[in-house]
């Protein structure tokens, strides 16, 4: 049954308290909330020729729960305001909230779930998981690189990158308008700063 929100802000905020697990209650993998300071969660298309698009979406929620020892077992859940859009064209922002993209009013909410995590190499792995765009569920998979800084935080703790990149269909989920002038397969680019919680004394 579809429901449609008229504060995205308030389902964000739900979302929030039913996707961020209490980190007291997660023994492994350790739960790591999504912060806006440290991330960034930006979209690219190739647009017209060479002509390039790109933009953010400035309001999100979320978390990483990382098992170091088992990256297997880690997990990523994202919640964004499809309607907090960055762009240097405002024209462009309005567009995709409008019926013929994101459809914001009625479906104020992307929302991306990890299935399986799959590593690769060394710090690199592959997220397969179900991303949510107006209503419709489709599998995605991301390639992700964990990095980590040859630094300690003075906080405490070790400093590492986490970041994800993927390309979407827009028609996946029923974005077929102006196929002439916008390219079908946009680019995702998730970035988060972590710091890593310091192991126990021995």
């Amino acid at each position: 049954m579809k429901r449609h929100y008229t504060n995205a802000a308030v389902v964000l905020a739900l979302l929030a308290g039913v996707l961020l697990p209490c980190p007291s209650r997660a023994a492994s993998p350790t739960i790591y909330p999504l912060d806006q300071r440290f991330a960034t969660i930006e979209f690219r298309t190739g647009g017209i020729g060479t002509v390039g698009t790109h933009g953010y979406f400035t309001r999100f929620s979320g978390h990483l729960g990382l098992d170091p020892g088992s990256l297997e077992k880690s997990t990523i859940t994202v919640a964004v305001d499809d309607s907090a859009i960055d762009m240097g064209w405002a024209e462009g922002a309005t567009l995709l909230r409008s019926k013929a993209f994101f459809d914001a009013v009625q479906f104020p909410i992307i929302v991306f779930r990890s299935t399986s995590v799959v590593p690769r190499s060394a710090g690199r792995f592959a997220i397969h998981g179900i991303l949510t765009i107006r209503g419709i569920d489709h599998a995605e998979t991301f390639d992700a690189v964990l990095t980590r800084h040859a630094h300690q935080s003075p906080a405490g703790g070790i400093v590492e990158d986490f970041v994800a990149t993927g390309q979407v269909s827009r028609s996946d989920f029923g974005m077929t308008a102006d196929r002439t002038l916008i390219p079908d397969v946009i680019s995702l680019i998730i970035h988060v700063r972590l710091r890593l919680a310091a192991p126990p004394a021995s």
